[in-house]
């Protein structure tokens, strides 16, 4: 059994101590006599979630006690977020969760960071360090070519990743990051393809839809500087800025910093 969260998605320490139960919930249920015999909604009051605390009772009182027990691993990817997060002690905490919940529960931290950086505290558990060299832009362009959106040609969709891996891997080769930046893009880029469909013209070529894309830069730099020659009266409608980083749960690199002002393509100087 096990369970895993990144903490790129759940950006505070409630929602990281639901999502891991979240995750456990089916396996609690088959190793918990109570819980197997109650209703849904008793098992979702049993295994409300709000603390720390109330972490440790659950797998305390639903996981097997017995020394032969299967153990229990717990994920948690992008853990050096944790060290962000004020209040109270989260990443100290997950590593004495097996000593407080007194079952065999074993805690796998994936982060950017080496260890000296989570381990502050004394007395820490002994730890396996293990080394993953980062991706590689053709690894990065393999995978964000299979989560693609599920209506996105294939074809069309490989060409926009290696226009945009080219742009932005040389400052972020973080894959939580570079999701957050390619799907609005992607949206903007494929609009005129999706348009001349709908209407039976001619599709636009690659090459074209990437100039549209350009273009938007310029056109909302002209809109900027109209406002400003007319005094920036309050009539003007303001530019919306575009939504990359929903939930701030990404950092942001320099380059993501100036796609969000609406920079595009980004400027040498801004990488």
């Amino acid at each position: 059994p096990w369970a895993y969260a990144s903490c790129a998605t759940e950006h505070a320490p409630k929602l990281l101590y639901e999502a891991v139960v979240e995750e456990l919930t089916p396996y609690l249920v088959r190793s918990s006599e109570s819980l197997r015999r109650a209703s849904a909604e008793q098992v979702k009051k049993a295994l409300k979630c709000d603390r720390f605390s109330d972490l440790v009772e659950i797998l305390r009182a639903h996981l097997p006690a017995s020394p032969g027990a299967r153990a229990c691993y717990v994920v948690v990817d992008e853990a050096q977020r944790m060290l962000q997060w004020r209040g109270e002690p989260v990443l100290n905490a997950f590593l004495r969760l097996a000593e407080l919940s007194c079952r065999k529960v074993i805690v796998i931290f994936i982060g950017e960071q080496g260890w000296d950086t989570f381990c502050s505290a004394s007395g820490t558990t002994p730890y396996e360090g293990v080394y993953f060299p980062a991706y590689s832009r053709e690894e990065l362009r393999y995978i964000l070519l299979k989560e693609r959106p599920s209506d996105a040609d294939e074809m069309l969709y490989n060409g926009f990743l290696g226009v945009m891996l080219n742009t932005f891997t040389a400052t972020c080769r973080n894959l939580h990051e570079l999701r957050a930046t390619v799907a609005p893009l992607w949206a903007q880029y494929v609009k005129p393809y999706e348009e001349a469909r709908a209407r039976g013209d001619p599709l636009p070529e690659p090459r074209a839809l990437y100039a549209a894309l350009n273009s938007k830069k310029g056109s909302t730099k002209g809109d900027e500087c109209a406002n400003a020659r007319d005094g920036g009266s309050s009539s003007a409608p303001k530019r919306e800025q575009p939504n990359v980083h929903t939930g701030l749960t990404v950092p942001l690199s320099p380059a993501a910093l100036a796609l969000g002002r609406g920079e595009w393509p980004v400027r040498r100087d801004a990488t």
